[in-house]
């Protein structure tokens, strides 16, 4: 390999990493607000933490960056649309939330996702051209029977169904000749 590894052929690669379709809501000055993030993961069982990235030029940085406490909901495979809703640019709040049904209001907790995850921000970091949020679980539900939403070389897809796996056969150390 020659040259430097750049922006571009991480975003190529990552292509084929599939991630969960999340979508945070939150509060900014009283209204509801909301964005679709590729970045969601866990970071600690104890404490409970999960953290997530914002590009800087998002729209929704600076109100996300400020807000004390959110929620993530981990979109269900039929909810794609909802995805993308969030992830277009330039709606105002009224405009984000009018199609949305919510199952608790205070919360912003989406309707029908797999499952949802009440935040208390613990940490900021700038990372390039990104802020890293890590955020304390205070309150957490997951819905049986839904399937997740992924997102995965450009599309959403939904989850496959469940592979056997069987161990290799062991290996017998025993059997091996020392020199």
């Amino acid at each position: 390999m020659s040259g430097a590894f750049t922006g571009e052929g991480l975003r190529r690669v990552m292509r084929y990493v599939p991630s969960p379709v999340t979508v945070i809501t939150f509060f900014s000055n009283d209204e509801p607000r909301g964005m679709t993030i590729g970045s969601f993961t866990s970071v600690s069982v104890d404490p409970p933490l999960i953290l997530f990235n914002v590009d800087r030029q998002s729209g929704s940085h600076d109100a996300i960056n400020e807000a004390p406490r959110f929620t993530v909901n981990i979109l269900a495979e039929d909810q794609a649309a909802i995805g993308q809703h969030f992830a277009t640019s330039g709606l105002d709040s009224e405009e984000q939330f009018a199609p949305i049904e919510l199952m608790d209001a205070e919360r912003l907790i989406i309707d029908g996702t797999v499952a949802s995850l009440h935040c208390e921000t613990t940490a900021r970091h700038r990372a390039g051209d990104s802020t890293i949020i890590v955020a304390r679980v205070l309150e957490g539900s997951g819905y049986d029977g839904r399937r997740p939403l992924l997102y995965h070389n450009r599309t959403y897809r939904s989850l496959g169904e469940s592979m056997e796996v069987s161990l290799f056969a062991p290996v017998n150390r025993a059997s091996k000749e020392t020199p």
